[in-house]
């Protein structure tokens, strides 16, 4: 095997990254895929995990670049937490590469394996490969590495229903309701969404990793025609208008 050294690793940072990598492709939420290819790894060689460690990741005459995913989804696959991580990676570890606009709703965070985040200072490097590592390791025990930024993601996952097919569903059983006169109560179509969306007892749930159900969703349509024929009902007074006498 030809063995091409791309960073000048002292034995104890060699040592060292070999023992962090190896933390990471034990990590049962991470996979490996040969970039050649695009296959599915199951385990790493040792001679595979040495040279790329020493060519920083980069394919050798004798074995082809590797990719490790450190996390995945799709409308097919993945969940909500794999999303809101992936955001995660992308804003907090700016050395992993993300996606997030797959064709299908697709979105990862991967890193090539073996390729430090900073060649030109390798103790600097070795601490940021450290940080990915305890992040994994972290995420064995519980599935978000930010709940906030999990909140967000779930936020931005109800407006998107919205545009995407709420707001048609939404109208359209509020005009079977009314017998088709929903037009005639003059109530915009923003006006409609901030009331479906004020309903406190709204109960969101990740569907699956890129939408999101009102699992209340009947009671708030009855909310929103129940407040729209109160506001209809209710007489506008001008604040000039004089009192009606007796």
């Amino acid at each position: 095997m030809t063995m091409r050294t791309q960073v000048p690793y002292s034995p104890e940072q060699y040592e060292r990254a070999v023992d962090l990598w190896r933390r990471l492709i034990d990590n049962y939420r991470t996979s490996l895929t040969c970039d050649r290819y695009g296959r599915g790894i199951d385990r790493l060689p040792d001679e595979t995990l040495y040279a790329l460690i020493l060519s920083d990741g980069e394919e050798t005459e004798d074995e082809y670049a590797v990719t490790l995913t450190l996390a995945s989804y799709s409308d097919y696959g993945g969940s909500c937490c794999d999303a809101a991580n992936v955001r995660v990676f992308r804003d907090e570890f700016g050395w992993v590469s993300t996606s997030t606009d797959g064709y299908h709703g697709d979105g990862a965070a991967w890193v090539q394996f073996g390729e430090l985040p900073d060649t030109q200072d390798i103790g600097n490097g070795l601490d940021m490969l450290e940080s990915l590592a305890n992040a994994m390791d972290r995420l064995t025990d519980y599935p978000l590495l930010s709940d906030e930024a999990h909140s967000e993601y779930e936020h931005e996952l109800q407006e998107e229903a919205w545009v995407s097919w709420l707001e048609w569903d939404v109208k359209s059983e509020l005009d079977d309701q009314m017998g088709g006169y929903l037009e005639i109560f003059g109530f915009t179509d923003n006006e409609i969404r901030e009331l479906y969306y004020s309903y406190e007892e709204n109960e969101w749930e990740c569907e699956s990793a890129t939408s999101v159900v009102n699992r209340n969703h009947d009671d708030a349509v009855a909310y929103v025609l129940d407040e729209i024929v109160k506001a209809w009902r209710t007489p506008a007074v001008g604040p000039n208008q004089l009192a009606l006498n007796d």
